[in-house]
């Protein structure tokens, strides 16, 4: 398994609780207030933090790529620089190690860091106490330094990123060889860190285990954590909770599991986890006991815990009872924070009944496989990016990017799909003039073409977005469609249950309205109206959904010209109020949506006329 995995913090702390793919995710240079994580991780710690919210507690597997050493003084620059050069001396001279193996950073503010590489210790695996064991060799080659600090190496402690800045100072953390941390004065130093050192790189060399620092990580490897001094002994009475919950998740022997099984449970009901994540969280947690417990046994243990703990109440909840005069208030803030970010389809009669999809609401649009949802999401989307200009970040899971393009292309335009296509093909000199006009009609509709994504992954390409690329809160997201979302359990309707959930959830966290996309049964025809419940593959659903729209073909209407084909929306939940059917019509050229203002049904045969075993008599026969 690789530990690629690490938390990425942008913007500042208050900002934690984002895990990345190291390996996939381009670092923020130039921003402000970024950090990441001194240790790496598995995928586990993406799951445990999307189940959770929250980084904290987590105590699985960790290692890292290189070991570092923060040497920090508030007052005083100069003499921590001194010994900053002290100490890569005192590494040559003791352990062999060449200063230019050493990756050095002033950090912007008041010290400096030095990385040793971690093949310098040998074979290193991935453990429960890695940080433990990293602590212990600082302590070891650094223990007796003045302004060392021992303080970063709890499991999910974080260093400033190279080359971004530090708001306090106003100055960047900068790479720096070892002949400019001697040779530099601190004034030159800090004009060097006004701006990121981009073109900075470090002197090449082969870093190969060195036996002084391979003794140092065997010796703490085997050092058993659980002997305690008298002062631990003292205080174990004294220790939190968060500690055993930590020292349970690392796993346990067959005697001790039920109990502990049935702790961790009672942990994550008092911190508002739901039955389901429990459930997850306990299967992570399960890998790591010798031996796992059965399925069956696990699934028994949280549903015994949920239905002893998860009712009962504990504690001061005066500040979850509102008076009315406090939910008035409430209600007021509410309104004045979403007035703007409202979400509208672009087609009155719809949005008349849905009132906008606020921050933190979720859409759902169910249709049969071919019957328009896609386009009608896609319609959605461009009307509300063209109205308010915010960002529209729009997951295609099931077709490739030209394929949404050829779309926004016809529904922009109105033009055939095959028009669009040969007009690509006859331009020779690049991208048609006529296809440029939807430059300016959506330059804030992003796609990413992926498919397969896990509800973690979705939450990380979010962020990303908003940081690095338009730089502000999106205003829409589009999932298209939940059947390719990855979600959690042993089948499919668990799975999606579960990516259903989730994606609520996701609105909640990220303050964002979404909008996803799901298949109806096929036991239904193309023209029979669906119902809340005739979502594929998961009910649970219609439970994630605030609005649940269901496109299908209406025979019943008259259709007014050969190019178009009836569909109705009809909304089958709305938290808000209005339900029932609004008829559109969808251009099946263009594949663009309207409202049919004034439909016409059809005018439904004489039974007497029509009916053959009715010819002849006065009345329709009853048999």
């Amino acid at each position: 398994m690789k530990y690629s995995y690490c938390e990425l913090v942008i913007g500042g702390v208050q900002n934690r609780n984002t895990v990345v793919n190291c390996e996939s995710v381009q670092m923020p240079v130039g921003r402000t207030d970024c950090y990441r994580s001194v240790f790496d991780f598995d995928e586990d710690f993406s799951f445990w933090v999307n189940r959770t919210g929250s980084v904290k507690a987590y105590a699985g597997k960790h290692t890292a790529h290189a070991l570092p050493f923060d040497f920090d003084c508030k007052d005083n620059l100069r003499a921590v620089q001194e010994e900053t050069i002290k100490f890569c001396m005192y590494l040559d001279a003791h352990f062999g190690i060449d200063p230019n193996c050493l990756r050095i950073y002033y950090s912007g503010c008041k010290g400096f860091h030095v990385f040793l590489p971690i093949e310098l210790f040998g074979a290193i695996t991935p453990r429960y106490n890695f940080s433990q064991i990293a602590a212990g060799i600082v302590d070891d080659i650094a223990g007796t330094f003045t302004y060392m600090d021992d303080s970063i190496y709890s499991t999910t402690s974080l260093l400033r990123l190279p080359n971004t800045k530090n708001s306090k100072s106003g100055l960047f953390k900068i790479p720096l060889s070892y002949i400019e941390l001697k040779s530099l004065d601190t004034e030159a130093i800090r004009k060097l860190a006004a701006s990121p050192r981009l073109d900075f790189v470090f002197p090449a060399y082969e870093c190969k285990e060195l036996p002084t620092l391979v003794d140092l990580y065997q010796k703490w490897s085997k050092h058993d954590f659980t002997v305690k001094s008298k002062v631990q002994e003292e205080s174990t009475e004294r220790r939190s909770p968060k500690a055993n919950f930590e020292e349970l998740l690392r796993g346990v022997s067959d005697g001790a599991r039920n109990r502990s099984a049935m702790q961790l449970c009672g942990t994550l009901i008092q911190r508002g986890m739901k039955e389901f994540e429990a459930e997850a969280i306990l299967r992570m947690w399960n890998k790591h006991n010798e031996p796992p417990m059965s399925e069956q046994e696990l699934i028994g243990v949280v549903e015994k815990a949920y239905a002893r703990y998860a009712d009962v109440s504990k504690g001061d909840l005066s500040e979850d009872i509102y008076s009315i005069q406090e939910a008035v208030e409430k209600y007021w803030q509410y309104s004045q924070r979403i007035s703007e970010r409202k979400v509208m389809t672009g087609y009155p009669i719809l949005d008349s009944k849905l009132r906008g999809i606020a921050p933190g609401e979720v859409l759902v649009v169910q249709g049969k496989a071919g019957g328009g949802k896609s386009a009608g999401a896609q319609n959605f989307a461009h009307n509300y990016a063209k109205a308010t200009g915010q960002p529209v970040l729009f997951f295609s899971m099931e077709m490739p990017i030209v394929s949404v393009v050829e779309r926004a292309i016809q529904i922009e335009l109105e033009l055939q799909g095959a028009t669009v296509e040969q007009s690509f093909i006859e331009s020779t000199d690049g991208i048609p003039e006529l296809a440029k006009m939807i430059f300016s009609k959506l330059p804030n509709l992003y796609t990413i073409e992926k498919s397969g994504l896990t509800i973690d992954k979705i939450r990380q390409y979010i962020e990303f977005a908003e940081q690095s690329i338009y730089q502000k809160k999106t205003g829409l997201v589009v999932i298209d469609y939940l059947g390719l979302v990855q979600g959690v359990g042993n089948n499919l309707y668990e799975r999606v249950s579960s990516a259903a959930r989730s994606i609520k959830d996701l609105a909640k966290q990220l303050d964002v309205p979404i909008i996803f996309l799901t298949q109806i049964n096929k036991s239904k025809a193309d023209n029979e109206r669906p119902d809340i419940n005739s979502s594929r593959d998961s009910g649970s659903i219609a439970e994630a959904a605030d609005f649940m729209l269901s496109i299908w073909q209406d025979d019943e209407r008259e259709v007014k010209s050969p190019e178009m084909v009836n569909v109705t929306i009809t909304i089958t939940k709305n938290r808000k109020g209005g339900k029932g059917d609004v008829p559109f019509m969808m251009n099946r050229k263009t594949m663009r949506f309207s409202e049919d203002s004034e439909p016409v049904l059809k005018k439904k045969p004489n039974a007497l006329q029509t009916d053959p075993l009715s010819i002849g008599t006065s009345q329709p026969s009853l048999n």
